[in-house]
């Protein structure tokens, strides 16, 4: 297994924010100056890594509903120099954290693996709660196979700001995600992608609300491109126009998948794959209509089935988009915790700013007689994600480092595309 760790520590990436890809980093600069740097590869045994990192031993890697919910993959998933690292999306239905897949393969000879990738496909991945990031994986021409249904990226936690990552993929021609149809929180950055096409066909305000953070830069010129979206050549044309950017065109993936658009009398709800309104608490799309148990993902909360908006009493609030139980909630750790706490109807890794755990072990929590003294570990601050992270804090144990890097950043509250006004 493939872990990505930050070389100049003995500590494993925790669960709970972005690995730390700033140290020892391979620097990738815009024409803009923003850089994007990609953490250092290093192999791990498994054993390394599963349930000692999130579940205490002796308790599975995740609580497995078997309904809407289906196989929740993590904490986080990395697929890093080997192909056959696929395989740990098996059956996977949701990756609670991010998802990764770089450094695969050989950019000068990527028909060895342009087989495979046309036959390798997970259907039942519908959402990724943190970002998924793309870097140079070598062969793979469009993700139109490999993830059919991924509806929803909810950006939880961003790679700078992004909930979205495609650079430098020197074989992809597409990116083909038609079942996508929310990003929840951040922008996509889409950079030094050769052969790619289908850019200017894709209208993203469709999918986010923070369109406008944008970057999408370095790919294959418009004009080099023969972009036609299906129905066009036999003067039947099958998808919509929209308005984007000042362009009024027909908006597909490819030229196979028309963009999927939401009737007007849906509103800012999800609609179903024939155009019918779900349920107010489904998010991205559903199976069937005004049903809260049909839905690809949640608006807010998945609790036994359900959307719900609140998690019911007796279950508790779990990474912002599952409702679970307090016995469950004491069976999750990270390294630096026995257990996670409860708190204001949510299961989280430490107290928030003004609390302190009763007792060491304890699972719950006690106002501060005055400032709390929260120690947080060393960091680098090179956006808002990562400013955020130190809310709180009074102590930093070992440097704290201020990247100010120019460019727009992601500022935005973490919003829902599909939640009321």
């Amino acid at each position: 297994m493939y872990l990505l760790i930050n070389p100049s520590s003995s500590d494993i990436h925790r669960r709970r924010g972005p690995p730390d890809h700033r140290r020892d980093p391979v620097d990738q600069r815009s024409r803009q100056g923003r850089t994007l740097r990609f953490p250092s590869i290093v192999k791990m045994s498994r054993s390394d890594h599963d349930s000692a990192l999130y579940y205490k031993p002796g308790f599975p890697i995740r609580p497995i509903h078997r309904d809407m919910l289906g196989r929740v993959c993590g904490p986080s998933i990395d697929i890093g120099n080997d192909i056959t690292e696929f395989r740990r999306l098996e059956n996977c239905t949701v990756v609670e954290g991010y998802l990764q897949i770089l450094l695969i393969g050989d950019k000068n000879n990527s028909n060895i693996n342009q087989e495979f990738f046309r036959s390798l496909s997970f259907p039942k991945l519908t959402m990724i709660t943190d970002y998924l990031l793309l870097f140079r994986v070598s062969g793979l021409d469009s993700l139109s196979t490999l993830f059919p249904n991924l509806t929803v990226i909810r950006g939880r936690s961003l790679f700078y700001n992004y909930a979205l990552v495609i650079f430098e993929m020197t074989s992809l021609k597409d990116i083909g995600l038609y079942n996508l149809r929310n990003i929840t929180r951040g922008a996509i950055r889409i950079e030094k992608n050769p052969e790619l096409c289908y850019l200017d066909s894709i209208d993203w305000s469709l999918i986010m609300d923070a369109e406008f953070n944008n970057y999408i830069a370095g790919n294959k010129q418009s004009k080099e491109c023969s972009d036609v979206c299906p129905g066009i050549m036999e003067n039947n044309p099958q998808c919509r126009k929209t308005m984007f950017n000042s362009n009024y065109n027909y908006r597909c993936w490819n030229s196979n998948k028309c963009q999927k658009e939401c009737p007007e009398r849906c509103a800012r709800q999800a609609c179903t794959a024939d155009g019918e309104c779900c349920h107010p608490q489904c998010l991205g799309s559903c199976t069937a209509p005004g049903s809260d148990t049909a839905c690809a993902a949640c608006v807010h909360y998945y609790h036994q089935g359900r959307c719900v908006a609140e998690c019911p009493p007796g279950t508790y609030k779990f990474e912002d988009w599952r409702c679970i139980s307090a016995e469950l909630c004491s069976k999750v750790h990270l390294p630096e915790y026995d257990s996670f706490i409860i708190h204001g109807e949510e299961c989280m890794p430490e107290c928030p700013s003004g609390y302190t755990r009763t007792t060491p072990d304890s699972m719950t929590c006690t106002a501060c007689d005055g400032l709390c003294d929260k120690v947080c570990e060393e960091k680098v601050i090179d956006s808002m994600d990562a400013a955020q992270s130190l809310k709180g804090c009074t102590v930093i144990k070992g440097n704290l480092h201020i990247n100010i890097r120019r460019g727009r950043e992601y500022c935005g509250a973490p919003q829902r595309r599909d939640s009321p006004d």
